[in-house]
């Protein structure tokens, strides 16, 4: 059985468009290569009675579930408080926090201020999250991951996580490519073949150019010799049009 993971997007700035999220496609495609899958994605706002529901659905629903966005420092960030409020937790200053920061300010000739010590105040309890860009770090909470919605700050903490993870299943994958042949000719079999093998994803991908139509045909499974077999199926059925 595959892990479904779960992606809570926070951010008035996603939900009026000012901000382009970036971090679904890169999650998507970092749980899917290291044998997980992405079952759901939520985009909220900034509102604490909205993060708490969330966190709390999410988090008995999925396997794993990954925020993004409202653990910085200032007045907006809510997250880290409204995840420790989910799980019934209060907020503490995480010493580890704030000697990973410490450290890095003071080589640096940087001061404390409120802002920067808000970033040391998580979940109690909570483990940490490395931050390779910026050091400041995420949480783990239970099966909650709280990751930065900066994409880069993000990614770094998505691939901690994954040292965190257990359970993942590797995908096979395959594709075949029919120049100058469309779906419509190709199709009837192609379904007929994907509904003899359930445990294979088959996608069909119309692509249209000035010389005509063509079909990308990809193959997905977590069962690599279901997978094969019908890989097989499907190329010598199109071996005819090649």
């Amino acid at each position: 059985m595959v892990k479904k993971i779960a992606l809570l997007v926070i951010g008035d700035e996603i939900l009026n468009g000012r901000t382009a999220d970036k971090n679904i496609h890169s999650l998507a495609n970092t749980m899917d290569a290291n044998g997980y899958a992405l079952g759901e994605v939520r985009i909220i706002a900034d509102d604490a009675d909205t993060i708490i529901s969330n966190v709390r659905d999410l988090s008995e629903r999925f396997a794993y579930v990954f925020t993004s966005g409202g653990i910085g420092g200032t007045h907006d960030d809510i997250t880290f408080a409204c995840v420790a409020q989910a799980f019934g937790r209060p907020v503490v200053q995480n010493q580890h926090a704030y000697d990973i920061l410490n450290a890095y300010y003071r080589s640096k000739n940087m001061e404390w201020t409120t802002t920067r010590l808000n970033m040391t105040y998580m979940p109690e309890d909570c483990g940490l999250l490395n931050n390779a860009v910026s050091l400041a770090p995420g949480a783990i909470v239970d099966n909650v991951f709280v990751c930065a919605g900066i994409p880069r700050i993000f990614d770094t903490m998505v691939d901690d996580a994954l040292t965190h993870m257990d359970g993942g299943v590797p995908i096979y994958k395959d594709s075949i490519f029919l120049n100058g042949v469309g779906e419509g000719t190709i199709g009837d079999t192609i379904a007929e073949i994907a509904n003899a093998y359930p445990a294979v994803d088959i996608g069909s991908y119309p692509h249209f150019t000035e010389d005509g139509f063509s079909t990308e045909i990809t193959v997905r499974s977590r069962d690599k010799n279901a997978l094969e077999n019908c890989f097989a199926k499907i190329k010598d059925y199109v071996l005819q049009f090649i």
